[in-house]
């Protein structure tokens, strides 16, 4: 009998990965985990069950959305399941310390890459036992850990869905998921035919209702006869995801009037802080800066105790590798580091890194 366990992302597009186990009917376990650091805490939690499965053909972990971190801790856990079938499925760029593990542990395996517009093009014939990596190849930032996952459950048979409303429905979510985890949807205009609105209306409702209550209607949307969303309740869950986002507006000029500029590993940052997911707001605070013709400011910098968030303004710096440099990952554009302490965290602030 085939078992998942998932350790994914706590926001959207984690949540599409969590969709996409439960739409495979099998017995499953999931956890998700607001940061990468996270990872570790949760295999520790999860190894010992998963160490009772040694070489079972049908019993997989999936790590999704997450790059893994700076943590070596987390390597030595993979390396004790090393007969557990693992697989990494991202769209950020891998971390240097995955990539070298990986390149340590099987040196005559390429890394599997997935190319955004197609299915898994290299990963292998067969998931084998110990690490797998499946990620996006290259730098832009093209699509997101739900619709890598869906490709690599469609590919290996593990979702199967027969009924081809169901699977539009699906679909219709991923998409969803996809134009707002990109930020796509700030340029493109996309209404759900089956849901019935837009991608940043629809990432909002998660912010607002608990997640296996969102999540559960979500299935329950998909795996119903019914082809439009038009109950009273989650008609209602759109008008407060709407409300709320005239309120992030708001709070996201505070942000922006509040900026002040540091230096930052040579660079010209704005800084501001925010307490919440901060991707939007990195988009908004780009176009004001944009909009004011401050061509001096390179990056944004989001503050939020212990980490950082960093956005770009200039097209020609990668991001990515910038946050590896101070332990962290993501994507060119778009990507974040934690601090090991509040003096570092000051430190930053104050432009003395």
């Amino acid at each position: 009998m085939t078992k998942v366990y998932g350790i994914f992302d706590n926001d959207m597009d984690g949540y599409g990965n969590n969709i996409i186990v439960n739409l495979m009917g099998v017995e499953h376990r999931i956890t998700n985990v607001e940061h990468p650091e996270k990872v570790y805490e949760a295999l520790l939690e999860m190894k010992d069950e998963l160490l009772k499965h040694k070489r079972e053909h049908n019993v997989f972990l999936f790590i999704n959305d997450l790059a893994l971190g700076s943590n070596p801790k987390v390597f030595d856990i993979l390396d004790e399941l090393k007969d557990i079938k693992i697989v990494i499925n991202d769209h950020h760029e891998p971390s240097n310390n995955l990539i070298e593990y990986y390149k340590k542990k099987f040196p005559t395996t390429s890394l599997g890459l997935v190319n955004p517009k197609d299915k898994l093009v290299s990963l292998t014939d067969k998931i084998e036992y110990g690490v797998n990596i499946n990620v996006q190849k290259g730098s832009p930032k093209l699509t997101s850990a739900t619709e890598i996952f869906y490709n690599f459950a469609t590919t290996y048979g593990l979702l199967k869905i027969f009924e081809t409303s169901v699977l539009d429905k699906l679909k219709d979510i991923v998409n969803l998921i996809m134009l707002f985890d990109t930020f796509r949807c700030m340029t493109e205009d996309y209404t759900s035919p089956y849901f019935k609105t837009d991608p940043l209306t629809f990432n909002k409702i998660s912010d607002l209702i608990d997640k296996e209550l969102w999540i559960g209607k979500l299935i329950k949307f998909i795996t119903t006869k019914t082809i439009t969303n038009d109950t009273d309740t989650d008609m209602n869950l759109v008008d407060l995801a709407k409300e709320a986002m005239k309120i992030d507006q708001i709070e996201y000029k505070k942000c922006y009037d509040s900026m002040v500029e540091i230096k930052f590993d040579g660079y010209t940052a704005g800084l501001t802080f925010y307490s919440k997911r901060a991707g939007i707001l990195g988009d908004y605070i780009r176009n004001k800066i944009k909009e004011e013709n401050k061509d001096h400011i390179d990056l944004i910098m989001v503050a939020n105790y212990p980490s950082f968030g960093i956005y770009s303004v200039k097209e020609n710096i990668n991001l990515s590798e910038v946050a590896r440099k101070h332990g962290g990952g993501g994507h060119p554009k778009a990507a974040g580091f934690p601090t090991k302490d509040y003096k570092e965290f000051v430190e930053i602030l104050s432009g003395e890194r």
